[in-house]
């Protein structure tokens, strides 16, 4: 189901619920702005409801920390809670059918030829996907960044102008930093944090925030 703030932004998933926004940073309370009467609250305050309490909700995690995002969604998936997406209407998206419930895509972003978007992903503005890419679950997508002929890992985190492109396909590993300005250019396939395809260190998504 689509639903519509006005000209400006569009509401996948929504079930009519009380919409939550999870997180107190700057994304979160950019996402509190575009949904209006929506409720913002802390991880912690999230982490510590009832069964009851989340079964009158729909959430979007909005936090770019990858292990603490975990966290979340599996404690609220113990009550079956339900998630709800928000998607700029200024972007060139092919098909809304191909992103997943949990997930922001902020505006002016190319998503061409029906990239797979994954659950509880954010993606920022100015970013092109291409030809033929696949982003995992909880990646975070940060502005000016391009993406073509990938398979992105899960909680992959990339840093603001990014490049990863092969011909043919490539694939990076599950929990992956990289920096900004990185260029991948060939297959990653051991979880850490990269600049470009040079492994800077063994630190995954899950243990090293870069953003």
């Amino acid at each position: 189901m689509i639903d519509s703030l006005g000209s400006q932004f569009d509401i996948l998933y929504d079930r009519g619920l009380i919409r939550c926004v999870v997180g107190l940073g700057a994304v979160a309370h950019s996402i509190k702005d575009i949904l209006g009467d929506a409720e913002q609250v802390s991880v912690e305050h999230a982490m510590s409801q009832s069964l009851d309490w989340i079964a009158k909700r729909q959430f979007l995690i909005a936090i770019s920390n990858v292990s603490t995002k975990q966290q979340v969604v599996n404690y609220l998936n113990k009550s079956c809670a339900h998630y709800f997406s928000v998607v700029g209407k200024q972007n060139n998206i092919f098909s809304f059918n191909d992103i997943g419930a949990g997930t922001f895509i902020n505006y002016c972003n190319d998503l061409l030829s029906g990239p797979h978007i994954g659950n509880h992903c954010i993606v920022s503005a100015y970013c092109q996907l291409g030809h033929n890419v696949t982003v995992g679950d909880f990646c975070h997508i940060s502005a000016y960044s391009y993406i073509n002929n990938v398979k992105l890992g899960t909680g992959s985190v990339l840093g603001v102008r990014s490049s990863i492109t092969g011909n043919p396909l490539i694939t990076t590993a599950d929990y992956c930093n990289f920096i900004i300005n990185s260029v991948v250019t060939k297959h990653v396939p051991v979880a850490g944090t990269y600049f470009g395809n040079r492994k800077l260190s063994d630190q995954s998504s899950l243990e090293h925030q870069i953003l």
